[in-house]
């Protein structure tokens, strides 16, 4: 039992995963696979290298225990619902580095959660709006964006206006997705 390198990759975790486990991923691990660690509920908290530039999509999915992370400055790509469903994750650094936020990345954790509302923004990011958007609402996208992420103002069907900065080279699947008030 426990983590599957694969050259510079961290792959998966194999067999039983312990009550509040704390991991240690090794340096020169480049990437955490897509669904590495998915529904290892017993992790508690896991230290990630300063090599790491990539996790994958739904590779902390579903990790009910992990309360706590801190994504080094190496990290540009966080893939779709990397984070989603971490019931437990309400302490979370996320560096200026991050170029690249899959879809619904930190759906459903007490992190996002917490947020106050308005626009999000990781990184380089705009993530996505939190809270109840108001009626003919105006978006001027932050300059030095270069990613709006998928689904980031899906349902906000009260968004009249979106500059968006040419500093943006990436718009998402679905990011404006059912903003009927866009003109």
């Amino acid at each position: 039992a426990g983590v599957v390198y694969i050259n510079n990759i961290l792959y998966s975790y194999k067999g039983e995963m312990p009550m509040g486990t704390v991991l240690q991923i090794k340096p020169g691990t480049s990437v955490i696979n897509p669904m590495a660690f998915r529904h290892c509920n017993t992790l508690r908290r896991v230290y990630i290298p300063f090599s790491v530039n990539t996790i994958g999509a739904a590779a902390f999915e579903g990790c009910t225990a992990l309360d706590s992370l801190d994504i080094p400055s190496s990290v540009r790509v966080i893939g779709d619902m990397a984070f989603a469903y971490c019931d437990s994750l309400r302490v979370l650094t996320i560096p200026e580095s991050i170029t690249h936020v899959g879809g619904q990345a930190f759906e459903r954790t007490p992190w996002y959660d917490g947020l106050p509302d308005g626009e999000i923004y990781i990184g380089k990011v705009l993530y996505g709006y939190h809270g109840v958007m108001p009626y003919a609402a105006t978006i001027a996208v932050r300059e030095g964006t270069e990613c709006i992420a998928p689904y980031a103002l899906r349902n906000c069907s009260t968004l009249k206006e979106v500059t968006i900065p040419v500093s943006v080279t990436t718009i998402g699947r679905g990011a404006f997705e059912n903003c009927k008030g866009l003109s």
